[in-house]
């Protein structure tokens, strides 16, 4: 016991061959989980795709049939605009720049008139 110690050291580091195996097994995972990633980007821009021409097909159609009406209803504007302006024409002696009878007009002609 002259006051010796002894020491064992262990090489704790891995062999060429463990560590090449170990990146190859990191390397197949990470394009693993990049791939699942991009066919999941891929299917959802899917699903947006496909609903948005589902929206623009509704779109479409509603356009179809809300244009008809649309022009139906110009038409009759235009045409009550005629009539009204005609109207306004016919009896300017008797009304005012604001659309009511003139106090001058004849009290039984102005009642005609807001008829």
């Amino acid at each position: 016991n002259g006051g010796h110690l002894r020491c064992v050291l262990t090489d704790l580091r891995t062999s060429d061959e463990t560590a090449q195996n170990q990146r190859m097994d990191a390397v197949k995972e990470h394009a693993q989980a990049e791939t699942s990633s991009l066919q999941k980007k891929a299917t959802d821009l899917h699903t947006a795709y496909t609903n948005a021409e589902k929206m623009h097909a509704k779109c479409e159609a509603d356009e179809n049939a809300i244009t008809p009406k649309v022009n139906e209803a110009l038409k009759d504007y235009e045409a009550k605009k005629a009539s009204w302006q005609n109207f306004r024409t016919k009896f300017a002696k008797f009304l005012g720049p604001d659309g009511n009878p003139i106090p001058q007009t004849n009290p039984s002609d102005r009642q005609k008139l807001t008829q």
